[in-house]
């Protein structure tokens, strides 16, 4: 066994326990805490098989870690050691790992010689060597006196190890922390500078700084909204410092912070205070001025700093984790008015109106990269792809003067939108998660972006992970119900929406899961339910609106296809979504085309100017007839998005296919599929379109096992045309086989 003061050698790697450096060469590589632990257990016991039970029991003792932790840090290790992570940290399947290098130590006097950047070493002006030598100061004379060896090598590590343990000392200072990290509650502002408006933005400016901290976290505000109903309060009242008190208790936080502004002729003085939620006894309190409006922001960001301090978080992540609001020399007051009014009306459902302050904010202050980021957000809300790619583009050039959270959102953002590469996408929602592990909103990234790639474990265990964090998310409820049903877990998904709604979290995409499950339990009480809530809350049931009217085209019940999707638009554009309402009218076209409703598809389809964005649209092009535009519309496509996931994996394969199909070319279709091959549980489509390929190349067979496919897998989608257009299709499969002879015509199933 290694001794624990001990630079430890491997290639051309040092790792240094002491100042808990890891280097390359001289070249620094930062790690995280837990990897930083984790590479020193597997440094310290190399070329021995560990079990993960092991791995776990050391690198986090004494506490209870879930076994995807140790995947996600044995992830960063390895791009840390990239590109010799894999041969370095070879996986044992089902067992552990296993550290395959050859690793030395210096000894531990030499360690802790090489962790301080002093030197006693003089050169003697009488010989020309260098020796170790003691300046002693006496009050009337210097007197420098020469060593013998031994008593030089006692001194040297005398003065060695003090140096070490003052070094020592101060990074234990920098990083102490006083408790555990604290989930609280930002309430209003007590007094006021005489404008509401202003008074709302130094909240939100207090909001956005203490988010920086991967210590403590802020209950969003949006939470804080679905709770106060709950409370007997109206979702808009303001929070005093006693409602933010209540409101602590009852989600569970730890503290609340109140505070207020005085102006003073021009001149502001601003106050914070932190209380414990229980007893009432103040955590921590912050003090600031600021002459001008102009410098607000710096001072909240200053109060923020000593808040998060008074909570207990080191020293040390406030430096790393405390970028000021606005860079320096672009801050505009104005434009903190404009995006704290814009987030304001996003809460209460007011999207559109929310993006014309964001704009406002952007135009005033261009290099806000924040707003850009929700700009984003709230175009992809609208369906309004091409602006959400704008946006996220403008956010992805000024990541570097946002705050930590902010700049890792939008490079996973980035790739989400922009490249489309989801396996990238994947891994900064995971280095997000390994500094701020305690981020919901990072969990959710990692679900969606699982739920995307088809892994349905992995996305489960990440939604219980948001949940954890933050019980009180909604939307985290309907993807793990989601991801349960598509796990064959039906029990589960209901059971998660039921939690969802006994919490006071119902809503529109918790109903559309249980009209999914309620479809797939053959449960008719159920699925009458949800139809009661849907006609109950006509202008909030979009979603399972849409979903009505998928499953009555599937049933061929036209009339009530019809009805349920004039609703669900009529419902979305009382919204202020009109935009969202004609993508979700012109994606059903496929539906319709595919049921053969070829008039119907038609009209939907030119609702509005087709979107390339949109592959279900490109889809339905292809199978009007019109396989030449499609085909050019996805090469121009292919070269935008060439690293994109789908668009490789998913939807360029499908849209090659249906035009090879509409061609009558059957095996260059089944050869297009073959990419689609690892996603083909994330959508019934795949299978369908391999079925019809294979029926249509006379092999009736391999048709049957696709279409078995489909319809094994129904809970991928419930309410698909893929599931009865497989069900007829195999029945002609199988009344082919059972012919023995002749070939199968395509025209025959139109």
């Amino acid at each position: 066994m290694f001794n624990r003061m001990s630079i430890l050698r491997f290639d051309s790697y040092t790792l240094n326990p002491v100042l808990r450096e890891f280097r390359r060469g001289g070249e620094l590589i930062p790690l995280p805490a837990k990897v930083f632990d984790l590479l020193l257990f597997l440094a310290a016991n190399p070329r021995q098989p560990l079990l993960k039970s092991e791995i776990l029991s050391a690198v986090w003792p004494d506490t209870f870690v879930e076994e995807s932790n140790l995947n996600q840090n044995i992830f960063l290790l390895r791009k840390a050691l990239a590109p010799d992570g894999d041969h370095l940290i070879v996986t044992l399947p089902r067992k552990g790992y296993q550290f395959t290098a050859e690793v030395s130590e210096l000894a531990a006097e030499v360690a802790v010689e090489v962790a301080t950047a002093d030197t006693l070493a003089l050169v003697d002006p009488e010989s020309g060597t260098t020796t170790s030598r003691l300046i002693y100061e006496e009050e009337t004379e210097r007197i420098l006196l020469r060593r013998s060896p031994g008593l030089v090598l006692l001194s040297g590590a005398g003065v060695l190890l003090a140096i070490a343990v003052g070094w020592l000392g101060w990074l234990r200072w920098e990083d102490h922390v006083g408790g555990p990290p604290v989930q609280v509650i930002l309430a209003d502002l007590d007094g006021g500078t005489g404008d509401p408006v202003l008074d709302r933005s130094l909240v939100e400016a207090m909001r956005y700084d203490l988010t920086q901290s991967p210590f403590v976290t802020v209950l969003p505000a949006a939470i804080v909204r679905q709770t106060l109903p709950q409370m007997m309060h109206k979702a808009d009242d303001p929070l005093t410092a006693t409602l933010a008190r209540d409101l602590c208790e009852r989600t569970g936080s730890q503290a609340f912070l109140h505070g207020s502004v005085a102006k003073v002729g021009n001149h502001f003085l601003l106050n914070e205070e932190a209380n414990n939620c229980v007893d009432g006894s103040t955590m921590a309190i912050a003090k600031e001025e600021a002459a001008t409006r102009e410098e607000l922001p710096g001072s909240v960001d200053r109060l923020a700093a000593t808040v998060r301090r008074g909570l207990g978080e080191s020293r040390r992540t406030i430096a790393r984790f405390g970028s000021p609001l606005f860079p320096v020399n672009t801050g505009s007051i104005e434009a903190l008015e404009a995006y704290s009014q814009a987030h304001l009306l996003s809460q209460r459902g007011k999207i559109p109106e929310a993006i014309g302050l964001l704009k406002r904010a952007v135009e005033l202050d261009p290099n806000f990269a924040a707003a850009y980021l929700d700009l984003a957000n709230f175009h992809a809300n609208l369906g309004d792809q091409a602006n959400e790619r704008a946006n996220i583009l403008k956010a992805y050039d000024l990541r570097d003067t946002a705050a930590a959270p902010t700049r890792l959102y939008i490079v996973a953002h980035y790739h989400a939108a922009i490249t489309g590469d989801l396996f990238q996408s994947l891994r900064n929602y995971q280095e997000w998660i390994a500094v701020y592990p305690r981020s919901a909103q990072a969990w959710v990234g990692l679900l969606e972006m699982n739920r995307l790639l088809g892994r349905h474990a992995e996305a489960i265990d990440a939604a219980r992970h948001a949940i954890a964090i933050n019980p009180r998310y909604l939307t985290v409820y309907y993807g793990l119900a989601l991801e349960q049903m598509h796990a064959g877990d039906l029990t589960g998904a209901r059971a998660t929406c039921e939690l969802a709604i006994s919490r006071g979290l119902d809503g529109d995409l918790i109903r559309m899961d249980l009209l999914r499950i309620a479809w797939l339990q053959h449960d008719p009480a159920l699925l009458s339910q949800q139809a009661s809530w849907a006609a109950a809350h006509a202008a909030d049931s979009s979603h399972v609106l849409l979903n009505e009217a998928q499953l009555a085209l599937a049933e061929n019940r036209l009339a009530d296809a019809r009805r349920s999707l004039d609703q669900m638009a009529d419902s979305l554009q009382q919204q202020g979504l009109a935009t969202l309402a004609a993508t979700y009218r012109q994606t059903m076209a496929r539906m319709y085309l595919e049921m053969g409703e070829a008039e119907e598809g038609r009209r939907l389809l030119q609702i509005a100017p087709l979107d390339p964005e949109e592959p279900d649209e490109i889809v339905a092009l292809a199978e009007t007839g019109d396989t030449s535009a499609a085909t050019a519309i996805l090469r121009d496509e292919l070269s935008k998005h060439s690293q994109s996931t789908l668009w490789n994996n998913v939807y360029g394969p499908e849209i090659r296919a249906v035009v090879a199909l509409a061609d009558h070319r059957p095996k260059d279709a089944i050869a297009a599929l073959e990419a689609s091959r690892a996603f083909e549980r994330t959508t019934l489509d795949i299978g369908l379109l391999r079925a019809k390929a294979y029926m249509d190349a006379g092999q009736p067979a391999e048709a049957e096992r696709e279409y078995a496919g489909v319809l094994s897998h129904r809970e991928v989608d419930p309410f698909s045309d893929a599931l009865p257009l497989a069900q007829i299709g195999l029945a002609r499969a199988l009344n082919q086989q059972s012919k023995g002879t002749g070939q199968y015509k395509p025209e025959a199933s139109r």
